[in-house]
């Protein structure tokens, strides 16, 4: 169950959207995608790339 979580919020990034109750998928209700250059993919519009060291 986690893995399948895991592969619909972080790859297919179909997490639920908005408040608690609204539960739309992000990705396949339309949510914004852009391209990321430095990861070679589409990712959710303001999502970004930070370093973990650099966080800490």
């Amino acid at each position: 169950m986690a893995k399948t979580i895991y592969d619909y919020w972080f790859v297919q990034f179909d997490f639920p959207e908005g408040k608690p109750t609204d539960g739309r998928p992000y990705k396949s209700s339309g949510g914004k995608m852009v391209w990321n250059d430095e990861l070679k993919r589409d990712v959710p519009e303001g999502w970004g790339v930070e370093r973990i060291g650099d966080l800490l």
